[in-house]
């Protein structure tokens, strides 16, 4: 999600240069991203494990594999 993510990066990256002089290179976007990638780690981890338990999904597949067998459970892990 850098510059090159998009093309309105490039846009807005220059238009921060012109208007304000503040020039956005690497290290200032990684100085002002490292908090909210951090916070999305942790709450996207916390938020799908509340809807979706690990003891949830470890009967779902030993359920499948009760039904369809072994191949089914390496069809769904290959996806």
């Amino acid at each position: 999600m850098f510059l090159t993510s998009m093309a309105g990066n490039p846009l807005i990256a220059s238009l921060a240069l012109t208007t304000f002089g503040v020039e956005i290179s690497w290290g200032l976007w990684a100085m002002g991203a490292i908090v909210p990638v951090l916070v999305s780690l942790a709450v996207i981890h916390y938020v799908l494990y509340k809807f979706y338990p690990f003891a949830s999904l470890t009967a779902h597949i030993t359920a499948m594999y009760a039904t369809f067998g072994a191949v089914a459970i390496a069809a769904t892990l290959c996806l």
